[in-house]
């Protein structure tokens, strides 16, 4: 049997502030959240959480999108992950497509690296 992986891992890193990484996430279509919360401590986070149905494989995708700020960047890390449809549980590439929409829209509002 071959197997294909349904979960997915972005990184990108920014110069941009915190701030504007966190409200630019929360204008992605693709990241509209079920959760989201922002950690402010000595490291600022920020976690977002959501799902999107994909009518290609009848299943969900979601993604975890955590938002960290180091001393002179931000990181942002996407995890997609999805069902799959059919004997083999195949997701015909969703999860990868959906964490790659939020890479996407990201690197149009800022200059990722």
């Amino acid at each position: 049997m071959v197997y294909m992986p349904k979960s997915y891992l972005i990184v990108a890193r920014t110069k941009a502030r915190f701030e504007e990484v966190v409200n630019a996430v929360r204008k992605i279509s693709e990241a509209l959240a079920i959760y989201a919360e922002c950690f402010n401590g000595a490291v600022r986070a920020a976690v977002f959480i959501s799902e999107k149905y994909f009518l290609r494989t009848l299943s969900w995708a979601s993604a975890i999108t955590i938002v960290k700020e180091l001393r002179d960047e931000v990181i942002i890390r996407v995890i997609a992950t999805g069902g799959g449809a059919g004997l083999l549980n195949v997701d015909y590439g969703a999860s990868r497509l959906y964490g790659m929409k939020y890479l996407t829209a990201l690197k149009v509002m800022f200059l990722l690296r």
